[in-house]
């Protein structure tokens, strides 16, 4: 199950043997992890671990991490880059919109 909270967003699994549900917050390199008897309960768990790391951020002068922030270091070899561009122009877009529409494509297959 996704959780989300702000910009954050949780993955929530249950764990039978233990009665509890358990998760983590994608895409952080330090990562957040949190537990709730109830999924309400792991929800506000997960809303107050969120907070706990946006303030110790702040304390220390950092700024936060996002889980996801939309946006996709990519490296390609030069050809393909040709490629795509071309083609991007060929159908009058953008090489992201190109990209980003080519991503859901795979996804909605």
């Amino acid at each position: 199950m996704i959780l989300r909270y702000n910009d954050y967003t949780a993955l929530l699994t249950y764990h039978e043997e233990e009665g509890r549900y358990y998760g983590d917050v994608l895409g952080l390199s330090g990562g957040i992890h949190f537990s709730g008897a109830t999924i309400e309960e792991a929800r506000e768990v997960l809303k107050e671990c969120v907070e706990f790391y946006i303030e110790c951020c702040q304390e220390r002068g950092e700024m936060p991490e996002k889980s996801f922030s939309g946006t996709i270091p990519l490296r390609i070899e030069p050809e393909l880059h040709l490629k795509l561009s071309l083609e991007a122009q060929k159908k009058e877009v953008s090489l992201n919109s190109l990209i980003k529409a080519a991503l859901k494509d795979i996804l909605e297959a």
